[in-house]
């Protein structure tokens, strides 16, 4: 691994960072969103039709800072739209994704003790207990413009390769432009950013807590289907 993306990668809050910050779930609701507040949504997981359909759902509060996300983006980029790719995230998919991630990295390397395995599968796919998506917290976003292109940001969403990270030195100039307006506009709204990720963003789950240096997590995860 280059010396600079494992520079990269000691800054993200690890699995046992995570699993310290307490939970107090405040029982916020869940809501859809829709069109009529300027933000779009277009669901990248088909796995998750079978839960919610083809809409996504995050939490209330989260919707709200989206909205104000929105007012930044279209300051940056005229007639730019906000798009959420992804928010809730059913815990069993979740799951399903990170014991995969470990079974890839089991493969590559036999003699990994459980505890690194769960630190290295948790950069990409984080471990459900302190994953984001399950609480209805976390989002995944892109930016589009008004013709309907997407604002460059080096690599498409859900790529998960170390030039995703925000601050890979793979990336061009403008890119790295893009991703710091687009980081600073959901930041702004009250996210907290996860910078091996330049999509995705959370608000009142463990990351957030622990980005924001917050005694306890407002979210937990949740079980939450249609």
């Amino acid at each position: 691994m280059d010396i600079c993306h494992k520079n990269l990668e000691d800054k993200f809050f690890s699995y046992t960072d995570l699993i310290a910050v307490p939970i107090e779930e405040n029982g916020e609701a869940m809501v859809m969103i829709d069109k009529t507040n300027g933000v779009r949504t277009f669901c990248l997981d088909p796995d998750m039709r079978s839960f919610t359909g083809s809409d996504i759902f995050v939490r209330d509060s989260v919707l709200k800072k989206l909205e104000l996300a929105q007012s930044e983006i279209e300051m940056i980029w005229q007639g730019a739209s906000l798009e959420v790719v992804y928010g809730y995230r059913h815990i069993d998919i979740q799951t399903g994704l990170f014991v995969n991630a470990k079974s890839d990295i089991l493969k590559r390397n036999p003699k990994c003790s459980e505890e690194t395995l769960n630190e290295q599968a948790h950069i990409f796919i984080a471990v459900p207990e302190v994953a984001g998506h399950p609480t209805g917290g976390a989002v995944d976003v892109r930016i589009v413009t008004k013709n309907g292109a997407f604002v460059d940001m080096g690599t498409a969403a859900h790529d998960f390769s170390k030039a995703s990270y925000v601050f890979s030195p793979l990336i061009s100039k403008e890119t790295w432009q893009n991703r710091q307006l687009l980081r600073a506009s959901m930041v702004k709204a009250g996210f907290a950013p996860y910078d091996g990720e330049w999509w995705h963003f959370s608000y009142g789950d463990r990351e957030w807590a622990a980005y924001y240096r917050r005694n306890k997590a407002v979210y937990g995860q949740i079980k939450f289907c249609l």
